[in-house]
């Protein structure tokens, strides 16, 4: 303020400045661009709002009829970009703060800082000094508190508060720029200017035809980097919505793309739903584990087992959790934390009212953090170096302890989350397989490859797995079969395949050693050897591997047979590629349990060496197998390796402690360095709840990552001691 003295007889004036408001000096260390600066009472008490100069004694004070906020922000957000700066004053009215203050500082990479302030006494012209420092936020993966969203009412405490329009009920107009010049009173009724049109649902606000705002101001106010949040409303920091548009909205909150590889973390956020809500909220955790779920701190059963409030209706591969409006529907702020495995930058939560228009349902959401967690999946893998995966064995006597190949498993080649999800979650090599139908080649090939110019070249095939023929069926897949026509079938049926799979340039191609797993027709060592000399040129031609899957009884089932059959047919053909064998830990342990007695998964490994090429993991219970005919008595469970689960359900090579001395065998023995490829099957429920099938080992990308950092790995590290 300035205080003019006019000196009339010497023509002259005298201006004398003197300060109006103190002042908070935020210094900041290793934030990187700044987002915004946020300075909060502690005991609620004002900070900013209309303020007047009083007469006579010249003080600032709020205005007595225009809203008073117990924060200041400073918004550095610009249009998105962040601020570089070390150093922000804050300017906060003179005052007695006997709680204190508040700092927190966002950054543009969403980490955030903060900083308290112990009781004081500001006086106009004098400030105070504090630090914040983001060395400290490691652990945090994202953070959120809309501290630089527009202010509006604070609907949710029926508080008024500002914004940016002219008039209480002004919608913003078209060419807002996040510079609007002035902050204007809002009732506390009305939550805010309608900035997004609430029609268009299925359209990220970035690209929405919609929006009734522009892209700079979306960015000033720190949410454009949203891909995947709509219909959001700004509010003093709330995202949400509210009852002024006669509950024809729909709320749905969706997490933006996260940074960073799996890990396991936790997705904080309060939750405040409308006052007499009249819905349940329904919460989809899709591309992720959900390990548990807490509200203020309370548990609530998300197990699959017994969980009456979680479905997997839709599908098995997601779990939505449907949240009553008893436990969240009173209008009153909650703390929601979900526990996840294996969270990605594909992993999220959708919120959405079961009653999508008609009735009151509308939700808010603030203070957003996801945090890894000290957990043993996050600590081995965090003290690991990758493998890159080659198809080339290492040398002896690498120092292993640290190392950790990549986990990866078997679907179809022409999965579209294949190439659009998992390079994203770890998983850049994969096993794709082609149908058992022939005429389905060309399709699936040319839809993967079309997926691959959408998403870009980051998955990539390890192998693929070629169709087999079943028991039962035409011996016309089979390398053991000893009829000369069938045998010449068998041979033309897999040059056609891998020729089919060669615009994908996969690293190796997966056969069957044998069809129908019985032999007692002449079915011979031999026979495999002889089909593998002819089929060796044309996987040759596409630069790839042979590799011969082992079987759970039948000719090749034993180690000692298959290794003596890849040897002499390397040895006949010298192919440029390497004929070598897949191995299936699953098939081993039912051949060793059952028939084979000759050790464990372990020695056959071992056995095996080098001439490993490819892995399909998983577990089963080593069920006695059965044959009598045509008819085969055994499940071939293909189940998670650790996996203890229902009805009876268990992996035997788990139970034997085998995972660890396997994993060592592998890398120290085998020299093997290419992907920990898992094979699950995600066919059968375990059970029904009420009338619901439920699912609890699903192979899907965020499953495989779960068990292999939770238990694989550990499991390893745990066996050599490291």
């Amino acid at each position: 303020m300035a205080d003019i003295h006019l000196d009339s007889g010497m023509n002259k004036a005298e201006t004398q400045m003197k300060a109006l408001t103190a002042f908070v000096d935020v210094n900041i260390k290793g934030a990187g661009k700044i987002a915004s600066v946020r300075v909060s009472a502690s005991d609620g008490s004002t900070l900013s709002g209309t303020f007047v100069i009083e007469p006579g004694s010249g003080v600032l004070v709020p205005s007595q009829d225009k809203p008073e906020l117990p924060f200041a922000v400073v918004n550095c957000a610009g249009a998105g970009e962040g601020t570089d700066a070390s150093r922000v004053i804050v300017a906060v009215p003179a005052g007695v703060y006997r709680s204190g203050l508040d700092v927190r500082v966002t950054s543009s990479s969403h980490k955030c800082a903060t900083s308290h302030i112990s009781a004081l006494e500001l006086k106009a012209g004098e400030g105070v000094k504090t630090s914040v420092d983001f060395s400290g936020t490691s652990d945090i993966i994202y953070e959120e508190h809309f501290d630089n969203c527009v202010w509006g009412s604070d609907y949710v405490g029926g508080k008024p508060g500002y914004g940016p329009s002219a008039g209480e009920d002004t919608v913003a107009p078209a060419n807002s720029t996040g510079q609007e010049v002035a902050y204007h009173p809002k009732a506390a009724t009305v939550g805010g200017s309608d900035f997004v049109d609430l029609v268009d649902y299925n359209t990220p606000p970035a690209q929405s035809q919609s929006l009734k705002l522009s892209k700079s101001y979306l960015g000033n106010t720190g949410l454009l980097d949203y891909q995947k949040l709509f219909y959001f409303r700004t509010y003093q920091g709330y995202i949400g919505s509210d009852e002024s548009a006669g509950h024809a909205n729909r709320p749905l909150l969706r997490l933006p793309i996260l940074p960073g590889e799996p890990c396991e973390a936790t997705l904080s956020f309060r939750f405040c739903s409308e006052k007499g809500c009249e819905s349940d909220f329904e919460c989809e955790v899709y591309n992720g584990v959900l390990l548990g779920l807490s509200v203020d701190s309370n548990p609530v059963d998300v197990s699959l087992e017994s969980s009456t409030i979680i479905s997997q209706a839709n599908s098995k591969y997601h779990v939505v959790v449907v949240l009553p409006r008893s436990l969240v529907g009173d209008g009153k702020w909650h703390t929601l934390e979900y526990h996840y495995g294996a969270m990605s930058p594909s992993t999220g939560l959708r919120i959405l009212p079961q009653v999508v228009r008609g009735a009151r349902n509308c939700y808010f959401v603030d203070d957003i953090v996801i945090k890894k967690v000290n957990s043993d999946a996050n600590r081995y893998k965090d003290n690991s170096t990758r493998v890159s995966p080659t198809d080339q064995p290492a040398k002896a006597g690498e120092n292993t302890s640290r190392m950790r190949l990549q986990p990866s498993f078997t679907t179809s080649i022409d999965n579209e989350s294949l190439y659009s999800n998992c390079p994203g979650e770890g998983i850049d090599w994969m096993c794709g397989g082609i149908s058992d139908d022939e005429s389905k080649w060309p399709t699936q090939i040319s839809n993967a490859l079309s997926y691959r110019v959408k998403y870009g070249d980051g998955a990539k095939i390890w192998s693929s797995h070629l169709p087999y023929g079943h028991r039962g069926t035409e011996r016309n897949r089979d390398l053991a079969v000893p009829d000369p026509a069938l045998h010449q079938k068998s041979v033309a049926f897999y040059k056609r395949a891998i020729r089919a799979i060669g615009p994908m340039h996969p690293k190796n191609v997966l056969i069957h050693c044998n069809q129908t797993l019985l032999f007692d027709d002449g079915s011979s060592a031999d026979m495999i050897v002889a089909s593998l000399v002819e089929i060796v040129p044309v996987p040759d031609s596409i630069g790839a591997h042979i590799c011969v899957e082992n079987m759970s009884w039948g000719v090749g089932a034993d180690v000692d047979v298959l290794c003596d059959i890849i040897d002499r047919a390397n040895a006949q053909a010298k192919p440029k590629y390497p004929i070598r064998i897949a191995m299936d830990t699953g098939h081993a342990n039912l051949y060793l349990n059952t028939v084979g007695n000759r050790g464990t998964i372990v020695d056959w490994a071992r056995t095996a060496g080098e001439r490993i090429g490819h892995l399909h993991v998983n577990g089963n219970r080593a069920t006695k197998v059965t044959v009598s005919g045509s008819t085969v008595k055994a499940v071939d469970d293909h189940l998670f390796p650790g996996y203890e689960g229902n009805l009876n359900y268990y992996d035997k090579i788990g139970r034997d402690k085998l995972w660890g001395a396997f994993y060592k065998t592998l890398m120290d023995d085998c020299h093997y360095r290419g992907p920990f490829s898992m094979e699950i099957s995600s066919h059968d429920a375990f059970g029904k709840v009420g009338e619901e099938d439920r699912y609890d080992h699903v192979c899907a990308s965020w499953y495989i990552n779960w068990c292999y950092d939770s238990y694989i790995y550990p499991t390893y590290r745990k066996y050599i001691g490291q």
